[in-house]
This record gives structure tokens, C-alpha cells and sequence, in this order.
């Protein structure tokens, strides 16, 4: 069945679904569900998240579920997005990822791009939340890109603040400006003051974290004067705690309490515990500061007690080291070894807890989803048996034009067949022709390389400083990569494409002889589906596994000891895109590694390869370095 067919079958099935519903609608069986309903339900749940979660969730998931009966797709996806930016107020990143990935399914299947970028956002938020930068990057440029296209100044503006605040991450202070002042003078020349306070709250964290604290606090003064214009009473206490961070780094302490206590009087007021916790704790830290103990301690206590009301254990962990370090201090050891072991037993407790909830999380997330695959099953089975009966007229009709048409169709097939065997042997002629031109390309190409690579390996004799020898030396293995793929291209009957396992095995022979050492025992294992690589992405596959084999040569492989190297390609979800793996045995990446801000060639050569191939790099250790490569085979 062709996939016109299908989807004519699908709209016609969910268009009697539709009038299933509405019959028992207006039979009283089924109570009438509308859509100003579901977006009354919507409009709802997102004023009450960050202040009752729990009735944001039941009035998401009454939004989810009515949404699904009646087909009201772009309700369904509201809802999960709502239920995504909850469970990311919680903590639950995977659940959050789960929600919006499913809200950003559905957005794209009905063409809605400024939900598309919404989507792409709140996922980009996911990867902040768990230190992904490179991920959280990689969302935040595509949201941007949509809303540029559109045209939304005001989506944009926020999504400037995002890439900002990812810049501040990345520690790319220049950039982070940057986007905060493109954001800022965007929100001006449209007059959109309702986030203009938020654009000045970022600009003095930028200036917070460069230490220039007067500039960081006059942008936090405009930022509090645009909040109180607005009523964004919660965004104000923000500014207070902003301004008084400030002025503890000035050693003003008095005007930075001053500031604590009005957000503290606002929290108290409005009843946020979590939020009052935390400027507890930073008051009693003030304190410390200022040599005033007596006051550290009482505020801190104050702050461990209201954490413990929210259940917030890092907030208690953190206050108790705190003290720990005051009555050490002050030369009471008894009392801070007390404190500290508190402080390590609940920071041992948010460990276990964390690992507790994210096994429960993935159970939930797995029961779920095997829950929508039993309904999806059902509801397959019961169009198919629709669908057959539906069939059986179809084709009897059909059989009828069939006849009529299929005579004057041999008809013409006669009059074409002369004709097409003309075209066909001309065609033949012209396909040999152009198979030898290109073999012939190939062949040059590759020889060509070769003589580059002779230069190369001359040169390297003349070079006696060892650095700039072993920077010929991977110029050579790089351009010899190269050279192996149009010599694979031209030796085999595929010219367009290479099959993956056996290039991987000779050039990891190519450069075996390069960089192997006496004593050097190493391992290839190959583990991959049957794939054919096409050239457009053979060279740059094969110019990342040549520098990943290289680094491994170089820094995982030791004397005395099997190394081990693992090629892996998979399948993904996604059609036309695999995942290629690459990991060794060595000693593994090292802690304060970042690809974002590597200098070296290698890695800066593989991270630019992966996104011209349509890929985001991930690496971490697993019994040693593992990297991670996804790609599109076009």
C-alpha cells in the first residue's frame, strides 16, 4: 500500500472515530467535551505551576486525556508541556525530556512551528538542568532559528536571554553580552516591557559573575524597577536577593541584609518555604562574613528548620557545612565535627535519594509507555477490522475500472516498448561512460593524495622539534584517511559508497603502522550492522575515527598492557540516522575535559565533523573513554 493510501485510510479512520465520539456525545453517554474546555484546563494549570503543582498536574492531565478523546491535537500537546515544565520544576529531568519530547511529535505532525520552537526551548531548559551544554545548545539554536524565520521578536528576545545564559556557562563572556544586550535592545524597540526586567535581571548576573558588582547592581536596580511597574512581585524578591549578593561581595553587609529581609518579608507573606529557606541561609552566610557568629548561626538554624519542612536536604547539607566551618572557627571542634557529619549523612541521603527516584522515575516513564502501546494495539485492531470490511467493497468497485482501463493501457504499452528500448541502450552506453569517469576520478584523487602524503612523510624527516614533527605526522594520517576512501570508491562496483566494516578494519591497519610502538599489544573489535556509507559522509566518518584512533594511540594505549578499541554502528529511531560508538580501555576522558572549549585540533576536527554530518558529539567514561557519534546516511 502506497503512502497516499495510508493516509487517506487514516483520515477517513479517525474521521468515523470523531463521529463515534459525537454520537455518544449527544446520546448522554459520553459527557460533551469541548475545546474552550481543555484550554480554560490549559490557561489554568500554567498560572498554578511553582505555586500548586498538584492541581496543575490533575488540570494538565484532564486536559491530556479530553484532548485525546475528541482528536484536538494541539491540546494534547499543550498538556504535555505543561506536565513537562512540572516535572522539570521537580527535578524530574527524564520525566520533563519524556513530555516535551512527545509534545514536540505532535507539534511537528500538525505543522505548527512557533509550538515546534516552544518544544525545542523547554528541552534545551532539560540539558541546562543536567549540565548537557552542548545538547542545551544544540535546542536553543534550532528554537532560535524558527523564531527568526517567524519573525516573533518576542520569542526571540527570550531566546537571546537562553543563549546567553548558555554563553555564561560556557564561560564565553564576550558572547553571553553579547545576546543579553541583542535581547535587551530588541525588547526596547518593541516596547515589550513585561520581559524587560528579565533582560536587565541577566545582564547583572553577567556582570555579578565578571566581579564588577556597582554595574551588576545597577542593572539589577532596573531590572527591580521594571518588575514593580509590572506586579512581578516574585521576579522583585529576585532582585532583592540579586542586589544583596551584590553588596556582600562589597563587604557592605548592612544593605545587603537590608535587601535579604525584603525578600524574606515577601516569601513570608506569599508562603514560600523553599524560597524563604534559601535566603535564610544566605543571610546566616552574610553574617559569617561579617564576623558576626552569633547571628550566622541563629539564621542559619532558622534556614535548616524551614528546609526541613520542604524536604530540602541539599539546602540542609550546605547550611550545615556552614556551621561546621563557623564553629571551627572559633575553635569549637566538637560542635563542627557534629555539624559536619550531618552535613555528610545528608548529602549521602541525596545521593541514595537521587538514584531511588530516578529508578521510579524510568519505571513510571516504562509503565506509561507500555500502557499508550496495549491502547495504540486496541485501537489498531479495531480500525483493522473497519478497514477489512471497508476493503472488500472497495476492491469489487475497483475490479470494475480495472477491466475498462487495462485495455486501453495495453495498447499503449506496445507503442512505448519500441521506444523505450531505444532510450534504454542509449542510457546503457551513457551509465558505462560515466562509471569509467568517475573511476577515473577516484584513481587521480587518490593518487594525488598519495603524493601529498610522500611530501608529508619527507618533510617529517627533515623536522627535528618533536611537536611540530608529530603535527606532520597526524596531517599525513589525515590526508591518508582521505586517500583510502577514493581508493575504496574506485576498487569496488559501489562508486557512490562504502561499506563501513571493512574500511573501518584497514584504516585502522593504516594507522596501526603509524603509531605503534615495541610492546604495543592492542585489540580491534568491530561490532556493526551491514551499512554502506555514502561519500558525501565517508570522509568526514573517516576523518573522526581516524582521530579518535589516533588519540588513542596517543594517550589510552600503554606499554605492557592490552588495549582494547570498539567500533560500534547502530540503528536509531530516526529514520536514515545511526549512531556510531567509539570507545577504548585507556585511562578515560579526564574530569575538567570540555569539547566546547578544547584547543586541540583532534577534537575540534571531530566536534565540526559531527554537526556537518547532523550530529551532536557526546562523550564520557565507561571502563574508559566513550564517544559518541549519531549521523544521517543520506
Amino acid at each position: 500500500m502506497d503512502h497516499q493510501k495510508v493516509l487517506t485510510i487514516v483520515s477517513s479512520v479517525k474521521f468515523s472515530v470523531s463521529l463515534f465520539f459525537i454520537f455518544l456525545s449527544f446520546s448522554g453517554i459520553v459527557e460533551a467535551t469541548d475545546t474552550t474546555k481543555i484550554n480554560n484546563y490549559l490557561v489554568e494549570s500554567l498560572s498554578l505551576i511553582g505555586t500548586d503543582d498538584s492541581t496543575a498536574e490533575s488540570l494538565s492531565n484532564k486536559a491530556l486525556s479530553d484532548s485525546k478523546k475528541i482528536g484536538y491535537s494541539s491540546g494534547e500537546a499543550s498538556a504535555q508541556m505543561r506536565l513537562g515544565i512540572i516535572r522539570l520544576h521537580e527535578g524530574k529531568n527524564l520525566s520533563a525530556l519524556s513530555h516535551f519530547r512527545k509534545a514536540l511529535e505532535i507539534r511537528k505532525s500538525i505543522h505548527d512551528q512557533k509550538g515546534t520552537a516552544s518544544a525545542f526551548r523547554e528541552i534545551s531548559y532539560v540539558y541546562r538542568a543536567t549540565n548537557n551544554l552542548d545538547s542545551a545548545f544544540y535546542y536553543c539554536i534550532k528554537a532560535m532559528s524558527i523564531y527568526e524565520n517567524l519573525q516573533d521578536g518576542h520569542e526571540l528576545a527570550i531566546n537571546y536571554l537562553d543563549l546567553g545564559t548558555l554563553y555564561l556557562d560556557y564561560n564565553n563572556s564576550a558572547k553571553s553580552k553579547y545576546y543579553f544586550d541583542k535581547a535587551l535592545d530588541l525588547f526596547e524597540s518593541k516596547s515589550d516591557t513585561t520581559f524587560l526586567g528579565m533582560a536587565y535581571n541577566s545582564l547583572g548576573l553577567y556582570y555579578f559573575e565578571q566581579n564588577e558588582n556597582l554595574r551588576a547592581i545597577a542593572n539589577f536596580e532596573k531590572a527591580l524597577q521594571s518588575n514593580l511597574t509590572n506586579g512581578q512581585l516574585y521576579s522583585v524578591t529576585q532582585n532583592y536577593s540579586n542586589i544583596a549578593a551584590c553588596y556582600v561581595n562589597l563587604k557592605q553587609y548592612a544593605k545587603a541584609k537590608t535587601y535579604y529581609n525584603r525578600s524574606l518579608q515577601y516569601y513570608n507573606e506569599n508562603g514560600f518555604q523553599y524560597e524563604k529557606a534559601i535566603v535564610l541561609n544566605a543571610i546566616g552566610k552574610l553574617f559569617q562574613s561579617a564576623g558576626q557568629k552569633d547571628s550566622a548561626i541563629f539564621y542559619l538554624y532558622s534556614g535548616i528548620n524551614v528546609a526541613k519542612e520542604t524536604g530540602d536536604l541539599d539546602l540542609q547539607s550546605r547550611a550545615y557545612g556552614t556551621l561546621s566551618e563557623i564553629y571551627q572557627n572559633s575553635g569549637e571542634y566538637e560542635k563542627s565535627l557534629e555539624t559536619s557529619r550531618i552535613s555528610s549523612a545528608l548529602n549521602d541521603s541525596i545521593i541514595n535519594t537521587e538514584k531511588v527516584e530516578q529508578i521510579a522515575e524510568m519505571q513510571t516513564l516504562y509503565e506509561t509507555d507500555k500502557k499508550d502501546r496495549e491502547i495504540r494495539l486496541l485501537n489498531n485492531e479495531n480500525e483493522l477490522k473497519s478497514l477489512e470490511s471497508k476493503s472488500r467493497q472497495v476492491k469489487l468497485n475497483f475490479a470494475l475500472y480495472f477491466l475498462v482501463i487495462i485495455g486501453s493501457f495495453l495498447g499503449l504499452v506496445y507503442f512505448q516498448k519500441q521506444k523505450l528500448a531505444k532510450a534504454k541502450a542509449k542510457s546503457d552506453t551513457l551509465v558505462v561512460e560515466k562509471e569509467l569517469l568517475i573511476e577515473e576520478i577516484h584513481h587521480r584523487v587518490k593518487n594525488n593524495l598519495e603524493v601529498i602524503s610522500s611530501l608529508l612523510e619527507l618533510q617529517s624527516f627533515g623536522i627535528n622539534d618533536a611537536v611540530a614533527k608529530a603535527a606532520v605526522i597526524e596531517g599525513r594520517s589525515r590526508v591518508q584517511s582521505i586517500s583510502l576512501i577514493h581508493h575504496k570508491l574506485y576498487a569496488t562496483d559501489e562508486l557512490a559508497s562504502i561499506e563501513f566494516k571493512q574500511f573501518s578494519e584497514e584504516l585502522f591497519e593504516q594507522i596501526s603502522k603509524v603509531f605503534t610502538k615495541p610492546g604495543f599489544d592492542v585489540q580491534l573489535n568491530i561490532r556493526t550492522i551491514p551499512l554502506l556509507l555514502s561519500a558525501d559522509i565517508a570522509v568526514p566518518i573517516g576523518l573522526i575515527l581516524n582521530e579518535l584512533i589516533t588519540n588513542s594511540f596517543k594517550y589510552a594505549i600503554q606499554e605492557g598492557k592490552l588495549a582494547i578499541i570498539t567500533i560500534s554502528l547502530q540503528t536509531t529511531e530516526t529514520p536514515a540516522m545511526y549512531k556510531l560508538i567509539y570507545s577504548d580501555n585507556g585511562d578515560g576522558i579526564p574530569e575538567a575535559f570540555n569539547a566546547a572549549t578544547a584547543t586541540s585540533l583532534g577534537i575540534k576536527v571531530i566536534r565540526l565533523l559531527t554537526r556537518q554530518i547532523g550530529g551532536n558529539l557526546e562523550y564520557y567514561n565507561s571502563n574508559g573513554s566513550v564517544f559518541e557519534i549519531p549521523f544521517y546516511n543520506k
